[in-house]
């Protein structure tokens, strides 16, 4: 499977739009962190992520192509990988959260200690 992280824009540059299936997920960059806008001004899983900043990543993990997005979004607590297409059919991965919160698979990166 092949991932791509161009998504289309919608007419603000700073939000995007990606689905899974028909259902539709709106995200928007708070810093340099994607995720889903109704977690701008709510209190959400991938939100108090991004507050926090301080995720370990064991770097043994990594080795033998698992994609450190991956290692890392499975490591948190009742999350799990997803991957979700915008409207050009590109997928991207993002890291669903129990709350159903979501934040970019790349943004993750951003958040290792």
């Amino acid at each position: 499977m092949q991932f791509f992280t161009h998504p289309v824009y919608s007419s603000d540059n700073n939000k995007q739009e990606w689905f899974l299936g028909n259902k539709k997920f709106e995200f928007k960059f708070v810093q340099k962190y994607l995720i889903e806008s109704r977690c701008i001004d709510h209190d959400c899983t991938s939100s108090n992520l991004i507050k926090k900043k301080n995720i370990k990543l064991d770097h043994e993990k990594a080795i033998g192509g698992t994609s450190p997005q991956s290692i890392i979004c499975t490591k948190l607590p009742n999350s799990k990988v997803v991957i979700l297409k915008d409207k050009e059919k590109n997928e991207n991965s993002f890291c669903l959260f129990a709350d159903g919160s979501m934040i970019d698979g790349n943004s993750l990166m951003n958040l290792i200690d």
